[in-house]
């Protein structure tokens, strides 16, 4: 696994020069969805020095806002981030319209080894016990 700084990250990815093309998507050990089943494409990288807040904008206008990243590592086949204060992921439901109704998020928010997820997902209610900080915050596979 290749280590990239904040900076490095943002440009290689925004020049489409990173080594991970796309795919699903795990916060501390939760995946979106079924795992590996999901196939994300990056689309803008942008970062906030002010806030270390990093925001990922994918393909189908979903948006991964992470505060305070760090420990950035990518190879072929996956991007790690090793830890985050906050992920907050933010989709549209697929097959609907891309409106407010149809947005929706998991947010997750880091207090030492303590992570507590939440969401407004309304078909089912999210389960979020299988959290860990000895997972990365974000895991692109």
């Amino acid at each position: 696994m290749k280590k990239l700084v904040i900076t490095e990250f943002v440009d290689n990815y925004n020049k489409k020069q990173g080594l991970k093309e796309g795919g699903s998507l795990c916060f501390y050990g939760h995946w979106f969805g079924r795992p590996y089943d999901n196939f994300h494409q990056l689309e803008l990288v942008s970062y906030d020095n002010s806030t270390n807040t990093l925001t990922l904008t994918f393909d189908e206008k979903e948006t991964l806002t992470i505060v305070n990243p760090n420990d950035i590592a990518e190879s072929e086949s996956k991007l790690t981030i090793n830890s985050a204060d906050k992920i907050i992921w933010n989709w549209f439901s697929y097959g609907k319209s891309q409106t407010g109704e149809n947005l929706y998020f998991i947010e997750i928010n880091r207090n030492g080894d303590e992570l507590i997820g939440k969401s407004n997902v309304d078909w089912y209610k999210p389960n979020f016990k299988d959290l860990t900080v000895k997972s990365p915050a974000l895991l692109w596979a």
